[in-house]
């Protein structure tokens, strides 16, 4: 099943063409209850620029079992910047999202 089912129907040409801000401004609407709000709108668009999200720097922790500290220590930051990486409140720079597959590329391959 596709993760985005809903949004399945903007497929075709003449649903996609019926685009209409939604309510206040905060979405784009299709009708029939197809809507994409505006988090999950922005959320995509820095997706697809390569910026990480939260979720994928709180992934990179835990997959490498790393606590605030040790992460901090790993990418040679601030517990505090971590913890605006993992929450959002500030974006997460192109360089420290490269440097923290870099470091997780060399910690597999010393691991291996």
């Amino acid at each position: 099943m596709t993760r985005f089912a809903l949004l399945l129907p903007i497929r075709d040409p003449e649903v996609f063409a019926k685009a209409q801000v939604g309510w206040y401004g905060h979405s784009i609407d299709w009708g029939d209850d197809v809507e994409l709000g505006a988090d999950q709108l922005y959320s995509r668009c820095k997706a697809q620029a390569g910026e990480p999200s939260p979720a994928e720097f709180n992934d990179w922790m835990n997959r490498n079992g790393l606590s605030l500290t040790t992460a901090a220590d790993a990418l040679g930051m601030t517990r505090r910047m971590i913890t605006h990486y993992r929450t959002g409140s500030k974006p997460i720079p192109r360089n420290i999202w490269l440097a923290c597959i870099g470091w997780e590329t060399i910690k597999h391959r010393n691991a291996a």
